[in-house]
């Protein structure tokens, strides 16, 4: 189940015994703390992170053409295309 960043800053809250928080934005000590710790640390953790199912854009053509400005080349395990490879020859 995923979070939102208000569920996720509250549980953190709470598990360090602080006042839990709805919005960003009403005015408490809390809120404002969360508010601006989340954003960064939030990046700082998804980029610490070897994602492999997106290793960086690459360009499909001349920028602002077709259907899509941007898209991402797929990371294949060596292992996969093997099996891919074996299965065609059957």
């Amino acid at each position: 189940m995923a979070l939102s960043s208000i569920a996720l800053c509250s549980r953190a809250l709470l598990k360090l015994g602080a006042d839990t928080i709805i919005s960003f934005d009403e005015g408490t000590a809390e809120a404002e703390i969360a508010a601006n710790l989340y954003p960064t640390i939030r990046d700082s953790q998804l980029s610490a992170c070897p994602w492999t199912f997106a290793p960086g854009p690459v360009r499909s053509g001349p920028p602002g053409q077709g259907h899509w400005r941007q898209c991402y080349r797929l990371a294949r395990r060596r292992s996969d295309l093997r099996r891919r490879r074996s299965a065609q020859h059957l």
